[in-house]
């Protein structure tokens, strides 16, 4: 662990950030008929956005840098875009950073955009909503005689998207693998990308770093499979 927390740091090691995991999470649940003020609604998305900063910052330090002493800076900009879609979300992200037309795809694009806070962002939407008050509050320190991934299970139904930049809507999916040939990309037998993959905030560190060494084809089961490590 102590050795993928090294790596996972120098490969967010860029000039523009050097050794900071930042990252963009849109916040696309719906607005609620139950708020009687723009006030409310403002305090209930804040609640939202401290929560799931709380799951990851608690992971990282009790996971990683209490465990291994290594410290691992943290930077999420949280956006609020009612009801949009995973690609409306994208085309929002493009425009946000000046996206080019042409880039090349992988983790070292270009000058301008060369790294996974311009690669990657995270979607929280209404399914995470449902989930993410019920969930057991981010631990603070560690039960005794309990290990980690034992004292945190509650978290994983706090579900969340990792959503691919570079991803053409276009193409209407990857199929990385089916069962028979010939499958359709909407088959049950086929596991077909649709630019994004699920996870839940405790193995937000652990997606990224598979995404960084591997890409999404290595951990990526399906569009309904929840990565839990």
């Amino acid at each position: 662990m102590a050795q993928d927390a090294k790596q996972f740091l120098q490969a967010l090691d860029m000039e523009e950030s050097p050794g900071v995991w930042g990252f963009t999470a849109y916040c696309t649940y719906p607005a609620s008929t139950s708020m009687t003020s723009t006030h409310e609604a403002e305090e209930f998305d804040t609640r939202v956005c401290e929560r799931f900063k709380a799951y990851v910052e608690a992971n990282l330090r009790l996971n990683v840098e209490e465990r291994w002493g290594i410290t691992i800076p943290l930077e999420i900009e949280f956006i609020r875009l009612p009801s949009a879609s995973v690609a409306e979300a994208r085309t929002h992200f493009r425009a946000k950073y000046g996206w080019p037309a042409e880039y090349e795809t992988g983790v070292l694009r270009n000058n301008g955009f060369h790294d996974m806070r311009h690669g990657t962002f995270v979607v929280i939407d209404g399914e995470t909503i449902k989930t993410i008050f019920q969930a057991p509050d981010p631990l603070q320190t560690i039960p005794g005689g309990e290990k980690y991934g034992q004292a945190t299970k509650g978290e994983d139904l706090v579900v969340v998207k990792v959503v691919d930049v570079d991803y053409d809507e276009a193409c209407e999916g990857i199929q990385f693998a089916a069962a028979a040939r010939n499958a359709p990309k909407d088959s049950p037998n086929s596991v077909t990308f649709y630019g994004y993959q699920k996870t839940t905030p405790r193995w937000l560190q652990n997606v990224w770093h598979e995404i960084i060494d591997f890409g999404y084809r290595k951990m990526f089961r399906g569009k309904d499979y929840v990565y839990k490590g």
